[in-house]
């Protein structure tokens, strides 16, 4: 009997370290003539809304009784939430053959964790229609690139993991954009820099660029007035673009996102986001409007977290520090310095009191830390 999963998987150690953009390619092409790829393959590329967008596209297939796979990461409880399959999170036993199927060819030892995951979603790709894959950090280089797309869906591009995708918005939205092959769908944008940019590659590549502007909200009106949370609306709306490019039928009704820690209501007084970036705060504060909350925070090293503090400033009554265990989480030391610089009141976090009003966020791994610690 092989390795388990879940053991090869933590002998992966990080993420995504140690990166090499080519790794992905290689190693993919060692079994990919043992795989049966039929099935149409949309790539989802972005900073903010790749989960939410992927699974609204995923829910709306279902609708038309299709079926799909939606690849997504990270997850938050469990990596079997990372493959969403006609319905419902994979199985266990699912996921064992899966890993069984790579385990014959050598060359997937050298993969890291986010690439076995990767190959993992081609595996389970086989016996569906629509395959939506969610790239990681990156675009070009990313794993998720390994396969030919038919739909590329670029959502709301900026600033964000400066250390991998370069410093400056341009560098970062460049090698995302140029992961478009066929046809590709470009949200609107906050910044006109990237819709420039992705002209620029489409007709360099000769892509179909179709690009999400005023009319296509107007056309869908109806029915994204019907989602309250506005980042939500945004990501509904590249779904409804690329089912209309699909030639399907728009639905009277928003479908319901179930997917976890999306400006989602816990308890009575409890919110939590997976938001980890400047325009995740901006969508937050939108969210939020004049409303005060106690912000149960962390964040990784290398996120601005002052620039993310000072756009949620004034609807942070205090910040409670929530301790994570994860490696690229700021120390707290550090944290605190920050805290002070910008005058915000902050306390370590011990529990939910029932007569305030809470939002959990930072990154997937605030998110986690609170769910696991079971305060609500």
């Amino acid at each position: 009997m092989g390795i388990d999963l879940r053991d090869f998987l933590e002998s992966k150690g990080a993420e995504y370290a140690p990166f090499d953009p080519n790794r992905a390619k290689n190693i993919f092409q060692t079994f990919r003539d043992f795989l049966s790829l039929q099935c149409y393959k949309i790539h989802v590329i972005g900073t903010n809304g790749k989960g939410s967008s992927g699974r609204y596209l995923a829910l709306s297939l279902l609708q038309q009784k299709k079926k799909i796979l939606h690849f997504t990461s990270p997850h938050l409880l469990d990596f079997n939430e990372r493959f969403y399959k006609n319905g419902a999170l994979i199985s266990d036993e699912e996921l064992k053959k899966a890993h069984e199927f790579l385990q014959q060819f050598p060359s997937v030892q050298e993969a890291s964790y986010f690439e076995y995951m990767t190959f993992l979603a081609l595996v389970l790709a086989q016996d569906v229609e629509f395959f939506i894959m969610e790239a990681g950090l990156g675009g070009e280089y990313d794993s998720t690139s390994c396969i030919e797309s038919d739909l590329s869906i670029f959502t709301s591009i900026g600033i964000d993991h400066q250390e991998l995708l370069g410093q400056s918005l341009e560098e970062i939205a460049t090698t995302k954009l140029n992961a478009m092959q066929k046809v590709a769908i470009l949200a609107k944008q906050k910044s006109q820099i990237v819709g420039e940019i992705a002209r620029k590659i489409a007709i360099k590549k000769n892509v179909k660029l179709i690009e999400i502007n005023q009319e296509y909200e107007k056309k869908f009106q109806n029915v994204l007035e019907k989602i309250k949370v506005g980042f939500l609306q945004d990501n509904f709306l590249n779904a409804m673009v690329a089912m209309e490019f699909l030639g399907f039928k728009i639905p009277l009704e928003p479908v319901v996102l179930d997917l976890c820690g999306r400006f989602e209501q816990i308890a009575s007084n409890v919110l939590i986001d997976v938001g980890h970036n400047e325009d995740a705060a901006y969508g937050l504060q939108k969210c939020l409007g004049n409303q005060k909350v106690v912000l149960v925070y962390n964040s990784y090293v290398q996120k601005n977290i002052e620039k993310i503090l000072e756009i949620l400033r004034k609807n942070i009554l205090r910040i409670e520090i929530l301790d994570v265990n994860h490696p690229r989480i700021i120390q707290k030391e550090e944290l605190i310095k920050i805290l002070q610089k910008l005058e915000i009141p902050f306390c370590s976090f011990q529990k939910i009191d029932t007569s305030e009003t809470y939002l959990v966020f930072g990154s997937f791994s605030v998110v986690e830390t609170f769910l696991k610690g079971g305060y609500v």
